[in-house]
């Protein structure tokens, strides 16, 4: 299920995935250049079935909310290349939504309270 994340670097979404019984751990998956698409999501609900709560944000929010590439065709790649910081660049894209936001999740603190760093 999609649910809203808070950050210190502003709102985002993420995929989580949970288990069908108490959770023997928690995995954050990250996404590849396409966004939290179908892949990701099954890579996620793959771990949950194996007992993990899986957390997948997406790191594009703060640029284009819900971008999702499920293709590699020309069209897919510009529509990605057009959704990037202002310079237009897919690489800058992720900087630009960096990393911090995973050290930034309160489900982070959250994790860290259940299961130790």
């Amino acid at each position: 299920d999609w649910i809203p994340l808070d950050t210190a670097a502003g709102p985002v979404s993420a995929w989580l995935a949970r288990p069908g019984k108490p959770p023997r751990g928690a995995v954050i998956v990250l996404q590849e250049i396409f966004g939290v698409n179908h892949h990701i999501r099954a890579t996620a609900e793959d771990f949950a079935a194996l007992g993990y709560e899986v957390l997948a944000p997406s790191m594009y929010d703060r640029v284009k909310k819900g971008l999702q590439i499920d293709s590699h065709s020309p069209e897919a790649l510009a529509e990605l290349q057009r959704a990037g910081t202002p310079q237009g660049s897919a690489a800058g894209m992720v900087s630009y939504a960096d990393f911090s936001t995973l050290v930034d999740l309160d489900f982070h603190k959250d994790l860290d309270d259940r299961y130790g760093s």
